[in-house]
């Protein structure tokens, strides 16, 4: 074994309601759209472009504009879940295992690298050129 690969969002962490919560707000009360939880909570993989063009249509927004509203919604995202943080229990133990440090780190993450000190390499979804694919939420 040469590393240990992880995928914070929704596997080692419990935050995938915090970024359906924060993308339904803005695309109903700043762009204007009327989408239900249900609507919303299937559309939570990829990256945020890719987010914004399903549930938008490709010719809606600019890629500048898709960068701002990403970074909108990770800003609320954070705000509403950096309170309730904690790691999924078994990865916690792992973590703590001496075990677990004898390895390199490469911590998968969306989208952006300002939030993770924790890992010698940091993979964010401007990193890669292909994302998981959808989970089943």
């Amino acid at each position: 074994m040469k590393a240990f690969l992880f995928d914070l969002n929704g596997t080692m962490i419990h935050d995938m309601d915090y970024h359906t919560k924060a993308w339904q707000y803005i695309f109903n009360h700043e762009l204007g759209g009327h989408f239900s939880w249900d609507e919303v909570k299937p559309q939570m993989y990829g990256k945020n472009q890719e987010v914004l063009v399903r549930m938008f249509g490709p010719d809606r927004f600019t890629e500048a504009e898709m960068d701002a509203l990403a970074r909108r919604k990770e800003q609320r995202y954070q705000e509403e879940f950096r309170p309730t943080w904690r790691c999924c229990p078994a990865c916690q133990s792992f973590w703590n295992a001496p075990t677990s440090r004898e390895f390199p780190w490469l911590l998968a993450r969306r989208p952006f690298r300002s939030t993770l000190t924790l890992c010698s390499t940091i993979c964010t979804s401007g990193t890669i050129s292909r994302p998981l694919s959808a989970p089943t939420t």
